[in-house]
């Protein structure tokens, strides 16, 4: 690939991509937030605006969800659970462990894959209080935000340090398999005098 295509991929990064990145943590935004941890290592986007548009993302979403489980309280899990793996047998459980584990559940969620946006719902729907929601949420994002974008980078760094052992793994096979060539011509040669 050309510098030249970099170039404009990098600055279609810049322009697009934290937007794209914003969206996707209003959802659960795990494989977004992974790539754009990845793609900052390689300086297409910057790592500290990756953090807090995913950061700010998170909370937004979750808020959304939230507050769509509380104006539609039981009936819209009713109607649309199943759209979120919500049966009902899953809602009594989640009833009775919101009652004691609210501020955990939303918290773990956040590192569950699939289970962000119901348990957001959820809390609202289950009459969790706003202040207590809140708490467990900017927790949760904050520290989703970090580990996940961070694992893209370390992933991305590991990725350049593999590359790199590859590269000159390869340059001493390739050196090797000179030597030996030269070896058996040589053998050859002298053998051939010999005869």
């Amino acid at each position: 690939m050309s510098h030249y295509n970099v170039d404009i991929i990098k600055q279609y990064l810049g322009t697009y991509g934290y937007g794209f990145l914003f969206l996707g943590t209003i959802l659960e935004g795990e494989l977004i937030l992974l790539t754009a941890g990845f793609l900052s290592y390689f300086g297409a986007m910057n790592f500290f605006v990756v953090l807090i548009v995913a950061f700010f993302g998170a909370i937004i979403g979750d808020n959304l969800w939230f507050w769509a489980g509380r104006k539609g309280g039981t009936h819209l899990i009713d109607r649309y659970g199943k759209f979120f793996f919500l049966t009902q047998k899953r809602v009594n459980r989640a009833r009775k462990y919101f009652d004691t584990h609210g501020s955990k559940a939303v918290f773990v969620s956040r590192f569950v894959f699939g289970t962000r946006v119901s348990t957001s719902i959820l809390a609202g729907a289950l009459g969790m209080p706003l202040k207590k929601f809140q708490r467990s949420n900017v927790a949760g994002a904050a520290s989703w935000t970090i580990i996940t974008a961070g694992l893209g980078y370390l992933f991305a760094k590991s990725f350049e340090l593999l590359r790199a052992y590859l590269v000159q793994t390869e340059n001493a096979l390739l050196i090797l398999a000179v030597f030996v060539i030269i070896i058996f011509i040589l053998r050859f040669i002298f053998t051939a005098k010999d005869i």
